[in-house]
């Protein structure tokens, strides 16, 4: 199975209709509705109609495996992730714009999805797409007022600092070195200062005198174990490129 990194997961096993076995770019919907209700309704009734990623104002949440094939636009099912977005069709340029973590929620994502799948540099109309150019019941989706070159502005950043960080972050890189147990030095005080501002604050052991004791030990590794977990990370330990940027909002 094939997850988005920094993702919620709901898995509705339904939506899943085998497997997709080549990937030609993301296809953009939207909602017509919110997120929450939109999951549960995919959830819930007994169609099996659903995309990958649902993305709403403030959380991203994936409902498929990425490899999977789902029925979510017509024509594009077999080789096209789908990405749901909440809002309406009708929803104004002005109030997408407003929307700005929503779209980079949705434009890191799609930048990962394009990389991971060697898509090639994201072009709109090539391999990112609106739900409209594939026909069927959804003649207007996303519709007309979603911001095409904010949204791909985004898009291309993030591909960039993946192809510059070879698939490790869509983030610009912190400057930060990655760390694990058994290192020392400032970058550890950093850290150790950023979990505490964070209110992650049990380094018992190895800060018997000074909670910015530059080491990183056992205990501080089961803090970042629970950071990342939190935040819905490969609860590994160490701290990269995505574990800096996460501490660091």
């Amino acid at each position: 199975m094939t997850r988005l990194p920094n993702t919620s997961m709901h898995r509705i096993a339904k939506l899943e209709h085998g497997r997709r076995y080549r990937t030609h770019g993301v296809v953009i919907h939207v909602m017509d509705g919110n997120l929450n209700g939109t999951i549960d309704w995919w959830s819930r009734r007994g169609n099996t109609i659903g995309a990958h990623l649902c993305v709403g104002k403030s959380k991203a949440v994936q409902t498929a495996d990425l490899d999977a094939v789902c029925y979510h636009a017509p024509g594009a099912n077999a080789t096209w992730v789908g990405i749901e977005h909440e809002g309406t069709g009708h929803d104004s340029m002005a109030r997408w714009t407003l929307r700005r973590t929503q779209r980079v929620l949705s434009a890191n994502r799609c930048a990962w999805i394009l990389y991971h799948y060697r898509c090639g540099t994201p072009k709109w109309g090539k391999n990112v797409k609106r739900h409209s150019e594939f026909g069927g019941s959804h003649p207007n989706c996303p519709g007309k007022g979603f911001p095409v070159i904010l949204y791909m502005a985004a898009v291309n950043r993030a591909y960039n600092n993946l192809v510059k960080s070879r698939g490790k972050t869509w983030d610009k890189t912190s400057g930060e070195p990655t760390l694990r147990q058994g290192q020392t030095g400032p970058s550890v005080v950093t850290l150790k200062k950023l979990l505490y501002d964070k209110g992650y604050r049990n380094f018992s052991g190895e800060n018997s005198s000074n909670r910015y004791n530059p080491f990183f030990g056992q205990h501080t590794a089961e803090v970042v174990r629970r950071f990342q977990r939190d935040r819905n990370m490969a609860p590994d330990g160490v701290v990269g490129p995505n574990t800096w940027t996460a501490l660091r909002k």
